[in-house]
């Protein structure tokens, strides 16, 4: 699936809220650091150690990192009309760091 329909599936909660083997796909909402404005993606989450993570895939770090970095870990996890607030915070600090 290409991400702008995988996007508009999960946006209308079209999609498994789980998939599975314990991980999902959520749009996460985020102000952005300069411009203050809400800025939104699609991210992926798995389960570990009973908690959920949403995982940092790129090489690079995200912007939607930096702007959570920003916020102090505020965002919104949506999947449908379903919406969450969430404060995230950092386990990790490598490549692929686990965010819960």
């Amino acid at each position: 699936l290409t991400g702008r329909f995988l996007y508009g599936l999960v946006s209308m909660g079209l999609t498994p809220s789980r998939w599975p083997g314990s991980c999902g796909t959520v749009i996460l909402d985020v102000k952005g650091r300069r411009s203050g404005r809400l800025h939104s993606t699609l991210v992926t989450w798995a389960e570990y150690a009973g908690a959920r993570h949403l995982v940092v895939m790129s090489a690079e770090e995200p912007q939607w990192v930096k702007n959570m970095r920003a916020d102090g870990g505020h965002v919104t996890l949506r999947h449908g009309r379903i919406r969450t607030d969430a404060v995230l915070r950092e386990v990790g600090v490598t490549a692929g760091s686990w965010l819960r």
